[in-house]
């Protein structure tokens, strides 16, 4: 993978929640091109679940 462009964008909610939009654009060879799609969708789907676990369990209490 190369020439990598990546954008986040974070909205709060109105239930105090936030939503991340993550975006990105990259090159790669032919033969990964029809792999990697899938692979990070997978892998960054993993990463934001993680970053949404990890901010409920510091949310501080009212």
């Amino acid at each position: 993978m190369h020439n990598h462009h990546g954008r986040i964008e974070l909205k709060p909610t109105a239930s105090s929640g936030t939503v991340i939009h993550w975006h990105g654009e990259y090159e790669t060879s032919r033969l990964l091109r029809w792999v990697m799609p899938r692979y990070l969708q997978k892998f960054m789907q993993g990463m934001t679940e993680g970053l949404a676990r990890y901010a409920e369990q510091c949310k501080p209490t009212q």
